[in-house]
């Protein structure tokens, strides 16, 4: 390994996560977590089964299962986080920036190299007529644990949407899924980077697009924004948050706390996130909407996150790394996020980690 991340390891084991919150959540449980990630240089899924334990060492041990397969090599162009766990139906999801999907089956107990279609399938969002362009790129996903929906980000500098999938234990070996999508129902974004879903909520992250107006000022934003809808849209001008500069940054990444209705965002921009690079709103801030101050924010320094995945129902926040445009092999792990968490940076040793999971179901 090169020096850079046993820099980083070392340094962030200094690093406490800012806390800036109104109004303390009750924090929840962290016991009986597992962490999946993706190695996008060998196409191999990564299990470790006691992410508490890790933490607590302050170092990823060996795997405790490794997963590998020809349907994996098809995603080793992991879409920036595409990857989501449906723990209710011990089911993992893997997406690539191409828009190739691979769904593994009974994934807590699965090991090594898997083939049989009941263990591993691989399908396709769309044929090329369905893309918003030719350079679109697919990005976070993320599952309704509460319905079993895959949500799949899409985007372009211009344009981006949310792809809806339905009932994707059904979908065979082979098969390309016709366009099912989420859109405002007023005005284009783009620019999209985040998904989270929660009990028929669906929030997704837009760096920019069309301007947002509050109907009851009459302000207008022009800036990121971060949209929550359900069913086959987002509302045009409320249930959004959005800002008239550049306060949430071009790009972004979300995860959803489910124990505490909490909202995790990432804000990057032009490549870099900012400082603090997550903020955290209520969900309540959506019901008021327009540029709400968060809650809360995690971190300080860490420039180089891209990504981030919550298990849901336990307390950890993991974000994951980009340079030069690559993943890394370093994992940024918080503790107890909703309590101000401390923040410890995790090597897997070598690779390309460009997206995770974590399973709260152990």
């Amino acid at each position: 390994m090169n020096a850079r991340p046993f820099r980083l390891i070392a340094a962030a084991t200094l690093l406490l996560g800012l806390w800036g919150c109104v109004d303390p959540v009750s924090g929840g449980s962290t016991g009986g977590t597992a962490l999946y990630a993706f190695d996008s240089s060998t196409g191999q899924v990564l299990v470790w089964s006691d992410l508490g334990a890790a933490y607590d060492a302050g170092a990823l041990p060996a795997t405790s299962r490794t997963l590998t397969g020809a349907s994996l090599d098809q995603v080793k162009n992991l879409g920036w986080g595409g990857m989501a766990m449906d723990a209710t139906n011990n089911r993992l999801f893997l997406v690539s920036a191409a828009g190739k999907v691979v769904r593994i089956e009974r994934v807590r107990s699965q090991n090594g190299a898997l083939s049989s279609f009941s263990d591993i399938a691989l399908f396709t969002l769309g044929n090329s007529n369905d893309r918003l362009g030719s350079s679109s790129v697919f990005g976070q996903a993320a599952v309704d644990t509460s319905s079993g929906t895959l949500y799949v980000t899409e985007t372009t500098d211009t344009d981006a949407r949310v792809w809806v999938v339905a009932n994707p234990a059904n979908i065979q070996d082979g098969t390309t899924v016709p366009l099912a999508e989420m859109r405002s129902t007023f005005g284009t974004d783009s620019k999209g980077g985040g998904v989270a879903a929660s009990q028929g909520s669906v929030y997704a992250y837009f760096g920019g697009g069309d301007n947002i107006t509050n109907l009851n000022t009459g302000t207008t934003y022009s800036g990121a924004r971060v949209r929550r809808g359900s069913g086959n849209s987002f509302p045009g001008n409320t249930q959004v948050l959005v800002y008239q500069n550049d306060r949430l940054g071009n790009s972004g990444s979300l995860a959803f706390d489910t124990s505490n209705t909490l909202l995790y965002v990432l804000r990057t921009s032009s490549g870099a996130a900012l400082n603090p690079p997550v903020v955290i709103y209520k969900a309540g801030a959506f019901t008021s909407g327009f540029d709400q101050t968060w809650d809360a924010t995690l971190g300080t320094t860490q420039s180089t996150l891209r990504y981030l995945a919550h298990p849901g129902n336990k307390d950890w926040l993991v974000a994951g790394e980009m340079v030069s445009d690559k993943g890394t092999a370093i994992l940024w792990v918080w503790k107890n996020p909703s309590q101000s968490g401390t923040v410890k940076a995790l090597s897997a040793g070598s690779g390309e980690i460009r997206g995770v999971a974590l399973d709260g179901s152990n």
